[in-house]
């Protein structure tokens, strides 16, 4: 469906037309559910959905997959695209995070690789007032900066119920990054 939007937004000679891409939206729907009905949605959700279904219909179209592996919700599990082939989806927009865990009592750490396809980042400043300019460097070192995690967890090299402190760095940056900015904190309903 998405190649014949792409074709019938190029294929006049005459210039500028009109294109309704109904088809790809319908199909969109048939992939995704939740996004069906003429309700407000989500612009990012509907990006990611859009993505997941290229990735699926690619990967469908050249048998390069043993075995699709999706998620609970029906998505592309993004922990597979580092085990399976990439096709041009993941090429262009997978990146990989490092998350590291940091025992408080001990200093061992443990680090994993994760995959993304897009990056959330909160926009709120540090202080309330809204006269404060942000910008995307200063949400990109919050959402890199130490955190320090409220549960406790067993340390297997110092044998103790610990406090960790958790980082995620950029590993390794897609070709092409999709940043998503959350207006909203949902933990404090503000804006």
């Amino acid at each position: 469906e998405m190649g014949d939007v792409f074709a019938s937004m190029f294929a006049s000679d005459e210039g500028v037309e009109a294109v309704v891409p109904h088809r790809m939206l319908y199909a969109t729907w048939r992939f995704a559910d939740r996004l069906a009905g003429y309700e407000q949605q989500d612009a990012h959700e509907f990006l990611v959905v859009l993505l997941d279904a290229l990735a699926l219909h690619v990967d469908k179209r050249s048998r390069r997959r043993s075995g699709t592996i999706l998620d609970e919700d029906g998505r592309l599990d993004p922990k597979s695209l580092l085990e399976q082939r990439r096709n041009f989806v993941h090429e262009v927009f997978c990146g990989s995070l490092r998350s590291e865990l940091v025992c408080q009592a001990c200093g061992a750490t443990s680090s994993t690789r994760e995959p993304f396809l897009d990056l959330s980042l909160a926009l709120t400043s540090s202080s309330d007032s809204d006269d404060d300019k942000l910008a995307l460097e200063d949400c990109l070192a919050r959402f890199t900066s130490p955190e320090t995690l409220p549960e406790l967890a067993f340390c297997q090299v110092c044998g103790q119920q610990v406090k960790r402190t958790k980082q995620l760095t950029i590993e390794k940056l897609p070709n092409v990054l999709i940043v998503h900015l959350k207006r909203f904190d949902a933990l404090r309903d503000r804006k």
